[in-house]
């Protein structure tokens, strides 16, 4: 099976499955981490230099940069986003279990993507 077979077969599932089908404990989970991810990249994004934002305005896009009023690329928005929310170390997965903002910033980019 390809990367990309496992790829969408996982996104198939995830997408299809009810969400009163995923445990109340893994919701409220999902759900602090949503909110407190894109919290902490706010405080993440005024240490964004700006060289980095310039390039970013450069190449335009549909996603957002939180903290910032410009669209960029949806892969450039979750690598930016991600990074910024890591910047302070405030994530509430704590350090060296940074999955979070991978899976948070991840996501809100394809969605906006899409």
């Amino acid at each position: 099976m390809t990367q990309g077979s496992i790829s969408e077969a996982l996104a198939a599932e995830i997408s299809l499955t009810p969400s009163v089908s995923i445990p109340a404990d893994a919701r409220s989970v999902s759900k602090r981490m949503l909110i407190d991810h894109v919290g902490i990249t706010y405080m993440g994004a005024a240490m964004t230099e700006q060289a980095l934002l310039a390039y970013a305005r450069e190449l335009g896009g549909r996603a957002t940069l939180i903290g910032f009023p410009l669209r960029v690329p949806a892969e450039l928005a979750a690598v930016v986003n991600g990074q910024n929310c890591r910047a302070n170390d405030f994530n509430e997965t704590g350090p060296g279990t940074d999955v979070g903002p991978r899976c948070v910033h991840t996501a809100l980019a394809v969605g906006q993507r899409t």
